[in-house]
């Protein structure tokens, strides 16, 4: 059974401090959910028989090369759009940024997340 202990995304459109997307694990002794909130909606998708899923997704990717790395544009927008991505499992480490950007493979990673019930 795999394990997930830390998933964090956020993405600010550079109009606010705030962001206008972020997405959240929360762990409790009764499972795992996410926490959301995407353009003023706001809700909890419960993943606790969706992690294994996503952890073998995860790690089977390529998503790995992600990690450490900060995507920027040559191309300057205003305002700034900036987006962080933190995700530690039990076999994969992901810490990476971007601003005016996202990895060339960023849809697959969507992708996962919307067949685990997270939607951004």
């Amino acid at each position: 059974m795999s394990a997930i202990y830390e998933f964090r995304y956020e993405y600010y459109d550079g109009a606010s401090d705030k962001p206008k997307k972020y997405v959240i694990l929360e762990s409790n002794p009764d499972g795992n959910s996410m926490l959301v909130y995407n353009d003023g909606q706001k809700y909890c998708a419960n993943i606790t028989d969706k992690v294994d899923e996503f952890c073998n997704r995860i790690y089977k990717s390529s998503f790995s090369s992600w990690h450490n790395k900060k995507y920027v544009s040559d191309i300057d927008f205003f305002p700034n759009m900036n987006w962080l991505l933190r995700i530690r499992t039990d076999s994969v480490l992901l810490y990476c940024e971007g601003e005016n950007e996202f990895p060339n493979n960023w849809n697959d990673f969507v992708q996962i997340l919307n067949d685990i019930g997270v939607y951004i």
